[in-house]
Order: C-alpha cells, then structure tokens, then sequence
C-alpha cells in the first residue's frame, strides 16, 4: 500500500478498506480450515488480530480527529481557509465569512463542510481564479432551518443549500 502524500483521513480509509480485505480473508480460511484444527487456530488468531487493528484504528481516528469536540464552526474554517493562503506555491486572497459569526453545528455537519470546503479550495488551486476566493456559510435570512455554503472567486465555484436538523443544533 502506498501512502506517500495521503492526510490523516485518507490514509485512514485506506488502511479501512485493507482491513475489511483482511478480514474477509481470514473469514474465508477459518471456513476452509473448519476441518484442520492447527490451521484453523491460526486462522481465527488472524480475525482476532483483525478486529483488534480495527478497533485500534478506530480509537486512533477519534484521537486524531479534529472536530471530535466540535464548537463554532467559524475558527475551524478559519485554519482551513488560513492553510491554502499561508500554502507556498499559492497566490490569491481567501476570505471566510460565516454567520452567525458564533455557528456552532452538528458533529457530522461540520466535518462535512470543513471537508467540502477543503477538497472544493484543492480543486479551485488547480485553475486561476480571478478576485478573491470565497468560502461562506450562512443560515438563510428568511429560513432558519436552510444552511447556504459557496465556495469560488469570480467565476464558477462551488455551492450548495443544506436542510438543518433544527434538534441537532446547539
């Protein structure tokens, strides 16, 4: 497996997508040895071994995941923003703008958009941009249970308009 490049996310799943392989191995052998008892043995170490990986994975995810206590989302977009400006190699002028400046959303909601808006910044650094690049979430003004999210400069760019589950929020 080569991981030369990978961040933490996807070298995360891939190790996830080794570890199913794996374990669909070892479930393969421990069908074929059900006969042979030293085999099987080794083979059912194998699926424990498995598991532990997998449960060690999981724990080493939630260590190294940022938005394990999320807050206000406008500082975590703020250091992804400030990342692709401070990046060498980049020029441009990138503003955030979040309001309520103090949003503060769901867990899954807001990793979601920290990961829209960093693959949406990757895919606009491979083109020119003309003007300022734009990341903005906003609640509607006349619905509050409707999220907007744009990310682009001048010219086209990214945008979506995302429901908010009115229970989740905090």
């Amino acid at each position: 497996m080569d991981t030369t490049g990978l961040d933490a996310a996807e070298l995360h799943e891939q190790l996830g997508q080794t570890l199913t392989a794996l374990r669909a191995n070892s479930a393969f052998l421990l069908r074929l040895t059900a006969d042979r008892s030293d085999l099987h043995a080794a083979a059912r170490d194998v699926e424990i071994q498995g598991a532990e990986i997998g449960d060690g994975l999981r724990a080493l995810r939630r260590e190294l995941d940022p938005l394990q206590d999320v807050g206000a989302l406008q500082p975590l977009l703020h250091d992804i923003v400030k990342s692709w400006q401070d990046a060498s190699g980049l020029s441009g002028d990138y503003r955030l703008e979040v309001s309520p400046a103090d949003l503060v959303l769901p867990r899954d909601l807001s990793h979601s958009l920290c990961h829209m808006t960093h693959d949406a910044l990757k895919l606009l650094a491979r083109k020119p941009v003309a003007g300022p690049v734009r990341v903005s979430v906003r609640v509607a003004d006349d619905d509050p249970a409707v999220l907007f999210w744009d990310v682009g400069g001048v010219g086209p760019g990214f945008a979506a308009r995302l429901p908010l589950d009115m229970e989740g929020r905090r």
